[in-house]
């Protein structure tokens, strides 16, 4: 049985944050998103969504979805 792991990249993270795209990348390059559980292709990076919420939760981001 194959395992499914619930992950989300960059488009996904800005949906649930309600913001652009182009500020999960600003997000990334100052350092103040926790680190990729994956990036594949050398350039998409992925994040547990629990991840993203936890972090989310603990830099006062709120969830729009």
């Amino acid at each position: 049985m194959t395992k499914q792991l619930d992950l989300v990249g960059p488009s996904m993270i800005a949906t649930m944050l309600g913001v652009h795209r182009q500020q999960i990348s600003l997000w990334r390059r100052k350092g103040t998103m926790p680190e990729p559980v994956a990036v594949l292709d050398g350039n998409r990076p992925l994040w547990h969504r629990s991840q993203i919420v936890k972090w989310a939760a603990e830099t006062g981001k709120e969830l729009a979805t």
